[in-house]
């Protein structure tokens, strides 16, 4: 699925499975990132859908730096 993931343009939209394999985290944690965390999606019906550039977006907005 990863390999999907990476490979496709940012004109396909992802699934939840797609978003949790790209970042490397459960389907779960998807959830919680979009109920708690405001990540980016649409749903239509029982569908849910993101937009790449949305999810890298979100990601890039969470980056810290930890300095030791």
């Amino acid at each position: 699925m990863l390999e999907h993931v990476e490979n496709s343009s940012d004109k396909t939209d992802w699934r939840k499975d797609d978003v949790a394999s790209f970042c490397g985290v459960g389907t779960r944690t998807v959830e919680n990132w979009m109920t708690r965390e405001g990540l980016p999606h649409y749903k239509i019906g029982h569908v849910v859908r993101f937009k790449p550039q949305d999810v890298k977006d979100f990601l890039e907005s969470k980056r810290q730096v930890v300095r030791g």
